[in-house]
């Protein structure tokens, strides 16, 4: 295995470019501790659907599929059914066979989802379960049809919202599991 000596980077000369990402995803996490502070109730109804729902789908694109893996393996090691996949066949008949005890959870960082997929978007508004979003987009298709949208951030910058979306994975998992979680 190979080490890393973190007094190099002391040493290193960094462009401006690179500055500024690391300034913009210390700037996100910002908003994203202000969203928590300003909005908790939010991912409080959202953790508490999550508890209500008898299956939980997680819809996305590859990467957003990725990252919300963990929160789908420790739903499911806490008894949760969930159901997350990137084949989009496969997520059209598991959404169509969903329930208004159910949640959709669909996540997509700029929006990509939905341009691609518009008819797995109306799939999802036409469904029975809850709707929850997940984006850094202002206005997405179907808006109405969702009953929460969580907003995580406003930059369109893919760094700043992969960072963004797996926060709000990460704070998602942690807050179920401190109200739900088994000791």
């Amino acid at each position: 295995m190979r080490t890393f000596n973190y007094s190099e980077i002391k040493k290193q000369k960094w462009d401006s470019d690179v500055l500024s990402l690391i300034a913009a995803i210390y700037k996100e996490a910002g908003k994203q501790e202000m969203y928590l502070k300003q909005r908790p109730e939010e991912l409080e109804k959202l953790v508490d659907l999550i508890y209500q729902s008898n299956e939980i789908c997680f819809a996305g694109n590859f990467f957003t599929q990725s990252v919300s893996m963990q929160l789908q393996i420790e739903l499911s090691y806490l008894g949760k059914k969930c159901t997350g996949m990137y084949p989009l066949q496969s997520q059209k008949e598991v959404v169509r066979d969903l329930t208004g005890n159910d949640l959709i959870i669909v996540s997509s960082i700029a929006g990509g989802y939905w341009q691609d997929h518009p008819d797995m978007l109306r799939e999802i508004a036409k469904s029975r379960a809850h709707k929850i979003c997940i984006t850094q987009v202002e206005n997405i298709p179907y808006q109405e049809q969702f009953d929460m949208i969580i907003q995580v951030g406003t930059d369109h910058l893919s760094l700043i919202g992969k960072f963004s979306i797996t926060y709000i994975f990460e704070l998602l998992e942690a807050l179920y599991h401190i109200k739900y979680g088994r000791a």
